[in-house]
């Protein structure tokens, strides 16, 4: 048996490994923004801390709707630190097609970009919220 390999628990826990082994090296890159295995790191402990505080457990859903940006990533990485399932929303998706994810998925905190694409969208992440019970 190869005891050189790590073995992680969470899909975060490699973020953790590379932070501690190259901190200053670039991990997530978008247009001009350059984010540091160590600089995410710090992100992503921030939004797992807002997660917590919002009463999000291990074992909890939590749906967020948005492109793959830096932020999405950052959220990712902060839902799966702390033991959540993620539950990603396509925002091109149609009302009735992310009614169905929600409703099927329950997720305990749904959450997302205002915009998206230059298209608002508050009002319907506003009314998945209102509409599903399980919804913080």
């Amino acid at each position: 048996m190869n005891t050189d390999i790590a073995v992680l628990d969470l899909i975060s826990d490699h973020l953790d490994r590379q932070a501690g082994l190259r901190p200053d090296q670039e991990f997530i890159v978008q247009d001009d923004r350059r984010l540091t295995y160590a600089q995410t790191k710090a992100a992503v402990a921030t939004a797992a801390k807002a997660l917590i505080a919002s009463g999000v457990e291990r074992g909890d859903r939590v749906a967020f709707m948005g492109n793959p940006t830096l932020e999405f990533w950052i959220n990712f990485l902060a839902v799966t630190s702390v033991g959540a399932l993620w539950v990603g929303l396509n925002p091109k998706n149609t009302s009735g097609e992310l009614d169905h994810v929600v409703n099927d998925a329950a997720p305990r905190l749904l959450f997302g970009f205002s915009t998206i694409d230059n298209e608002p969208m508050l009002d319907e992440l506003r009314r998945l919220a209102a509409k599903h019970e399980s919804v913080d």
